[in-house]
Parts: C-alpha cells; sequence; structure tokens
C-alpha cells in the first residue's frame, strides 16, 4: 500500500512539475467526489450518493429505484438516531490504474463516525472508475468489493492488483 501512493504521490508531482497540470487536478477531483459521497450518505441525500455510483452497482441492485430503497431503508434510521460523520480524511493519495478500457482511482479514505455514543475509526478505499468517454468518476464502496466482482464488471482491471488493506475499529 505504501509503495503504491508513493508511487502515485510521484506520478502526480512528477506530470505537474512537467505541465501537465491536468492529473494534479484529477487528484483533488476525486478527492472531491468521494467526500461529497461520504457527507452526502451520512445526511441522507440519496440522489447526490446514488449519482456517484457506478451504473454497474445500480444496476445489480435491480435500478435506481430500487437501489434508493436499499440505501433508505439501510440508512435513514440510524441517521435519523443521531449518526454523525465526525471526521473524514485522506490517509495517501488516488493510486491510478489503466485498464485497456478503463481508468480507475483506488481513493483511500480514514473516517471516524459516531452512533449512539459509541466512535468507529475506518480505514476504507473508494474504487472511481472514469468510463471511455465520461466526463465524470463513479464510485463503488472498497469495504464489500470483492476480487470476483471487480473481475466481472470490470474485465480490464489488472487481475494481480493488491487493494489496501482496510480495518474498523471502536475507539
Amino acid at each position: 500500500m505504501v509503495r503504491h501512493a508513493i508511487r502515485s504521490l510521484f506520478l502526480v508531482l512528477l506530470l505537474a512539475w512537467n505541465g501537465a497540470p491536468g492529473l494534479a487536478e484529477e487528484l483533488q477531483q476525486v478527492q472531491k467526489d468521494v467526500k461529497e459521497l461520504a457527507e452526502a450518505l451520512h445526511r441522507g441525500k440519496f440522489d447526490t450518493v446514488l449519482g456517484y455510483t457506478h451504473p454497474a452497482i445500480i444496476n445489480l441492485n435491480g435500478g435506481y429505484i430500487a437501489t434508493e430503497a436499499v440505501l433508505k431503508r439501510g440508512m435513514q434510521p440510524i441517521i435519523a438516531e443521531g449518526l454523525a460523520l465526525d471526521s473524514f480524511t485522506f490517509p495517501g493519495p488516488p493510486d491510478y490504474v489503466e485498464g485497456e478500457e478503463r481508468r480507475y482511482a483506488i481513493v483511500p479514505t480514514l473516517s471516524v463516525i459516531s452512533f449512539q455514543g459509541q466512535r468507529v475509526e475506518s480505514l476504507m478505499f473508494q474504487f472511481g472508475v472514469l468510463e471511455p468517454g465520461a466526463v465524470r468518476w463513479t464510485y463503488l464502496d472498497g469495504a464489500h468489493l470483492k476480487p470476483e466482482l471487480v473481475e466481472k464488471l470490470f474485465p480490464d482491471f489488472p487481475a494481480d492488483y493488491k487493494f489496501p488493506e482496510t480495518y474498523r475499529k471502536r475507539l
């Protein structure tokens, strides 16, 4: 994980230094997207969450309305009972991966949430996908991402890629 983070940071700095500011802007964009996605989820703004969700996940859940219903059923009760996103940061830069068809960004996140007097720290990641011809990234939650699903949905993603370690722990 550290090696990927260092390589990604070095690549961003090198390209920005050599007159390719587009990559530095892309770094800021995927982190901005992921932060907005996390905040929207914890505030119950499901239209924003679904706007950032990769269409393949929406289709797997039975479409937009069915996916929205799943989100509401799972999140609205705990939001109503006081779920709070206490902090949300990026412990390292995204790792960009070039596929034959798509571009990918593995975006590490570190968050602390509180709920009913308990606090939980989570080191996770979002799996960003930039489809051919698309102008905006979409995402899949890395916490539930299995290699079989990645292979099925994104056959051009390198099969030997090692995803970052994740954890959840009570504080």
